[in-house]
């Protein structure tokens, strides 16, 4: 939940659906994928960011209006690549989306794009680090600065951090 704003994956019948509001969550699209994880940022545009990372590792990002009827969309991680749990850092006219890349080897680790609210990149993607995370399940949280904010994830030595600032989409 996120300013008036609830997301949520549901499996029906074999299948995930995805459920958006406000004011009352409705279907926004069911999917053959599992989804694995979802994140939500309201936008001081009266809409929302949606980062949908599926089970085969693609991750996608949505642009949402302020009743939840999608905007724009597009994959912000594909074949050949394999993204881990995706979060969003709010940024000045947009966000820092933040992931890790499970696969391919010569790309893993924690990796970042700016990117604005119509869902387009707005920056260099950019690879933090090249650790190996082990639990696809990140976190971020949100530093009281725009653009800011540290992303939690877990690798064989135990629970990690990093910091991210980033300059305004």
């Amino acid at each position: 939940i996120n300013d008036g704003y609830l997301a949520l994956s549901v499996e029906r019948d074999g299948k995930d659906a995805i459920y958006i509001g406000p004011p009352i969550p409705v279907e926004l699209r069911e999917y053959d994928s599992r989804i694995t994880a979802l994140d939500l940022l309201a936008n001081d545009q009266n809409g929302a960011l949606l980062a949908i990372t599926r089970a085969d590792g693609i991750v996608e990002i949505e642009a949402l209006d302020s009743q939840g009827a999608s905007q724009a969309r597009r994959t912000a991680v594909g074949a050949p690549k394999i993204g881990g749990a995706a979060r969003l850092i709010a940024a000045p006219n947009g966000a820092v989306l933040t992931y890790p890349i499970l696969e391919p080897a010569f790309e893993i680790g924690i990796w970042a794009t700016p990117i604005a609210y119509d869902t387009t990149a707005k920056g260099a993607e950019h690879r933090v680090n090249q650790e190996a995370v082990v639990q696809t399940v990140t976190t971020a949280t949100q530093s009281q600065t725009q653009g800011m904010g540290s992303l939690f994830y877990v690798t064989s030595a135990g629970l990690r951090s990093v910091f991210l600032g980033c300059a305004p989409p």
